[in-house]
């Protein structure tokens, strides 16, 4: 079984990084499952931890893979978002469960819907971002 992690970014300091961490590499030591996390933003310049440090934290056998995919939301109908090699790395990867972690990673990997693949969701926090007190912070 090919089972596909896809998170924002690996910052170490939060907690769904943190179980991406220890999901990936549990996973990765048991025979039969192949495990890859994909990261859709390269966080080496947040809260000064070496980025590269962090991928080492990740056993041997998780392929890594980072996509630099973008989602730029806007409620007046102008949205984009560049998800060529995100699509091109998750059909190469061929997996067969999809787990999805943060918002952004969730909106992103469901804009090219792959039908072989099971999809989970997993919400890490109650989505502040949807909270919205007015029509002027959208």
């Amino acid at each position: 079984m090919r089972i596909l992690h896809i998170i924002d970014s690996l910052c170490l300091g939060g907690g769904a990084e943190r179980m991406v961490f220890n999901i990936s590499n549990e996973i990765a030591q048991r025979s039969g499952l192949n495990i890859a996390v994909f990261v859709l933003h390269d966080s080496s310049y947040f809260r000064g931890v070496n980025y590269s440090d962090l991928i080492d934290l990740l056993d041997e056998n998780v392929y890594y893979q980072e996509c630099n995919a973008i989602l730029k939301f806007n409620i007046f109908g102008n949205s984009s978002s560049n998800i060529e090699k995100l699509t091109y790395e998750i059909e190469r990867f061929n997996p067969d469960v999809i787990h999805t972690h943060l918002l952004e990673s969730e909106i992103l990997s469901r804009i090219n819907k792959f039908d072989k693949a099971v999809y989970f969701s997993h919400c890490h926090d109650n989505l502040p971002i949807l909270k919205c007190k007015s029509f002027f912070n959208l």
